[in-house]
């Protein structure tokens, strides 16, 4: 049987030579781990610049539905187009078009088209609005390209700098060989889901990560990613919701001046 002194000494001497290793790439972990944390916290204030721009395309809907219903009225003998009602169209056209939060110069270019319609003094009333709204929905359908074009930029920064802290974080871990099953099924598996989401975040799947199984070290993480893809999704919904109403009223609208036509 060894000698219990010298037993405890060489016990002694591997906890130690282990444990500065172990602090050192603890230390690293947690760094990566930040690094991360600060990167998703970004994408989160990059989300306002969405924000944003929905609630332009709300106000270019807005002033496509108030051309299209002023023009039914007036075919329906309800309200007239009186010159106090065509000059308050123009002049929301022309804020709307010098409106900041528009991505698109296709857009601004069709609502300056549309107020460039009331500018001329020639054309009626009833033949300038039906230009115009079909301008609006150019303008509409411009900013929708738009606002998918920084849907796929958002995502595709997200994902780049996801993917550096991800490498450091997993040079780091490959060289723990100890634990390194459990790393790879709470740490390493629930990265790698995350980066599989991000690719597929720029196609509008807003599917959330599974954070059960997932360490408490980048359970944050994937917290605050899911936090971030639930407010996608809450904006993406309510955008397609409004553009939704959108086609149902031009429908309604529709329908309405071909049988007050007929």
């Amino acid at each position: 049987m060894g000698d219990p002194v010298q037993v405890g000494r060489m016990k002694n001497a591997l906890v130690r030579s282990l444990a500065f290793p172990a602090l050192v790439a603890t230390g690293v972990v947690v760094l990566a781990l930040g690094l991360m944390l600060a990167s998703l916290g970004r994408n989160l204030h990059a989300l306002a610049p969405l924000e944003v721009h929905l609630a332009a395309m709300k106000r270019v809907q807005q002033q496509s539905l108030d051309m299209q219903y002023a023009l039914v009225r007036d075919q329906r003998g309800q309200e007239s187009l009186d010159p106090p009602k065509l000059n308050a169209l123009r002049n929301a056209l022309f804020a709307l078009a010098r409106d900041p939060a528009l991505l698109s110069a296709q857009a601004r270019d069709a609502i300056g088209d549309a107020h460039a319609l009331f500018e001329t003094g020639t054309l009626p009333p009833q033949t300038i609005l039906r230009d115009s709204v079909t301008l609006m929905h150019e303008a509409l359908a411009a900013e929708a390209r738009a606002h998918d074009a920084l849907l796929k930029t958002i995502a595709a920064r997200a994902r780049q700098e996801f993917r550096l802290a991800a490498a450091a974080l997993a040079v780091i871990l490959a060289a723990g060989v100890i634990g390194f099953v459990l790393l790879r099924r709470r740490v390493l598996l629930p990265l790698r889901d995350l980066d599989r989401l991000m690719q597929r975040l720029a196609r509008h799947d807003f599917a959330q990560v599974e954070t059960h199984r997932a360490d408490s070290l980048i359970a944050p993480l994937l917290d605050r990613y899911n936090d971030m893809v639930a407010r996608l999704a809450t904006l993406e919904a309510a955008q397609a919701q409004r553009q939704a109403s959108l086609e149902q009223d031009v429908r309604n609208a529709s329908r309405e001046l071909i049988a007050y036509n007929r």
